[in-house]
């Protein structure tokens, strides 16, 4: 289902502060709502893209996957981020599966309106230079772990990538994905990946228990992945849920 968005554009779009408030009016008018059910298609790999997709609300997944059934999740996108935008910039065809893991509500912009606003806006410009490079960094960290790392490090990096707020502005402490997910985010079986948090978990690095994990120190986990530490950012802390009153390692 799909219509006019009715919403608060600062709260699912942070890069519109950046835009007068002529620009502002313009997005409120040309922005596009769309609702997709947990476990539906948003898109294929190989369709045509003419659009920038936004998360209101939800979680969605992109994946590839091969002729045998096999699946590589690439990475997730929450509320706040947007993405499609590689595919606008070289006027290519969608390179992967964008699935949604939750409900989600989507928000979608003209790649006419996307194009006016890098060509004649610079701080837009340089806000979706600077997405991109961060996505590149972290693809390129990606295939680091695949190829030099064991599945324990892999893991710690998947999960040190999730809390990046320079990947993902709105990130928190508490990852609330399935080792499931988290497998397939990290190229590791479920089974591995299950011990991999365990471990982890033993080593001091995260809490789990039935529905989320929580992260307890950043750097120490991007280092125990062999990734390179990150200035600590100034930001308000992430409440504890409700259902975390009680962690356990079993």
């Amino acid at each position: 289902m799909s219509g006019h968005a009715h919403t608060d554009l600062h709260r699912v779009a942070p890069w519109a502060g950046l835009l007068c408030e002529a620009d502002q009016a313009l997005l409120r008018r040309v922005l596009r709502e769309r609702h997709v059910k947990a476990g539906s298609h948003i898109g294929f790999r190989g369709d045509a893209v003419t659009q920038w997709v936004g998360v209101a609300e939800g979680l969605v997944q992109l994946s590839v996957g091969s002729d045998e059934g096999r699946m590589s999740a690439l990475g997730h996108v929450a509320k706040g981020e947007w993405f499609d935008e590689c595919a606008l910039l070289r006027g290519t065809a969608r390179r992967y599966d964008a699935v949604a893991l939750r409900d989600t509500r989507l928000l979608t912009i003209p790649d006419e309106v996307f194009h006016e606003l890098l060509r004649s806006r610079p701080a837009f410009n340089h806000y979706v230079l600077a997405m991109v490079a961060a996505r590149v960094e972290a693809a390129m960290e990606a295939l680091e772990g695949d190829r030099l790392h064991d599945c324990e490090a892999r893991v710690a990096r998947c999960l040190a990538s999730l809390t990046d707020t320079e990947l993902h502005p709105g990130a928190a402490p508490v990852i609330r994905l399935t080792h499931g997910e988290i497998g397939l985010l990290s190229g590791v079986s479920r089974q591995r990946t299950n011990c991999a948090l365990h471990s982890l978990a033993e080593r001091g690095l995260l809490r789990m228990n039935r529905h989320c994990l929580r992260v307890l120190d950043v750097q120490a986990l991007r280092r125990f992945g062999g990734l390179p530490l990150k200035p600590e950012r100034s930001s308000r802390s992430a409440p504890v849920p409700q259902d975390e009153r009680e962690y356990a390692l079993a």
